[in-house]
């Protein structure tokens, strides 16, 4: 029976991967690490850990990949903050444990395996971030990674690191440099997950402060989380190890998809506040989609107008049971 690894189980993909999994009826033994804590055996007789501290963390892998080798890791933990949350100041905790999450962490397990022999297949999930202030749009695999933000710069980091571990050791390290993909499963801080939670409950909670939102000239390239993560899932199973662009190689205006979960609600205009601002990024993020296409033929369904029905709906249909 294989062990699969799910490094930031709590977070929206590993969710939705968790999910996918007991779908597909996937006989294996699942550990999920969160913040806090690392549940072995998911599927069967559950067994918890507590996690205190970076220390513990690191521990406490080195044991479990003992016990359980793994065979699939998949690697979604990441700690980011806002340009409005940098403003506020973040602690110097906060920053070591982003150093530690996005960077020391995925270069541990990669490095435990490669150092005891475990032949893993390994995902490590990047980010779009990585060419904010690069001379390319749109951009692939073969874009040079031009970070403006700490989170960026880390990303880039870890992958070089694997990119060279891969031809140095012969491993199977699969990067998937991720472009904007929503769900139900966001953090209530996101954009997507803000508006339609704002506009579902609005007339009930008979709200009469507006929603602040960002720029609404704004262009986002943005698909479906959950299209995304059945796609990564089938990379590891199918495709051969390396970089991945994930995108739907479209841009959706931000001030259309606010209009069109308005209409979804029968809301008026004025009940958001458009924050005018420059941008973050320099540069058009907008994701080239090819090499993964002709790997495991996928191609993004949702997107634009589609992606904003399809989110509303699956916020009412599941609000209930959380």
């Amino acid at each position: 029976m294989k062990n699969v690894y799910i490094f930031g189980s709590n977070g929206q993909d590993g969710k939705l991967l968790t999910e996918l999994l007991i779908e597909k009826d996937v006989k294996c033994n699942l550990i999920l690490f969160s913040k806090k804590s690392v549940l072995i055996n998911f599927f069967g007789d559950r067994r918890e850990k507590k996690i205190s501290n970076n220390y513990t963390y690191i521990t406490l892998i080195n044991s479990i990949f003992a016990k359980y080798p793994p065979n699939i890791i998949f690697y979604f933990a990441a700690v980011h903050f806002s340009a409005s949350e940098f403003k506020n100041e973040i602690s110097e905790n906060e920053l070591n444990n982003m150093n530690f999450v996005n960077y020391l962490l995925p270069v541990h397990i990669f490095n435990y395996c490669n150092n005891y022999e475990i032949s893993a297949k390994m995902l490590f999930t990047s980010s779009s971030l990585v060419f904010s202030n690069s001379d390319q749009s749109p951009q692939s695999e073969k874009t040079i990674r031009r970070p403006s933000c700490i989170y960026g710069k880390q990303k880039v980091l870890v992958e070089d690191y694997l990119s060279f571990a891969n031809k140095k050791f012969n491993t199977s390290v699969y990067t998937a440099i991720l472009y904007n993909h929503e769900s139900f499963y966001r953090k209530d801080k996101f954009f997507t997950k803000k508006l339609i939670s704002f506009c579902s409950n609005y007339k009930s909670n008979q709200k009469e402060k507006k929603l602040e939102l960002f720029n609404k000239n704004a262009y986002v390239d943005m698909g479906y989380a959950p299209e995304y993560v059945k796609a990564m899932f089938e990379l590891v199973n199918q495709g051969k190890p390396g970089s991945y662009v994930f995108a739907t190689q479209k841009l959706m205006n931000i001030g259309n998809f606010v209009k069109e979960v308005l209409k979804f609600y029968d809301l008026d205009e004025d009940v958001i506040n458009f924050n005018n601002f420059e941008p973050r990024n320099k540069t058009q993020l907008l994701g080239l989609n090819q090499k993964l296409k002709d790997e495991i033929d996928w191609e993004p369904k949702f997107y634009k107008n589609k992606l904003v029905k399809k989110l509303c709906e699956d916020y009412e249909k599941l609000k209930i049971f959380n």
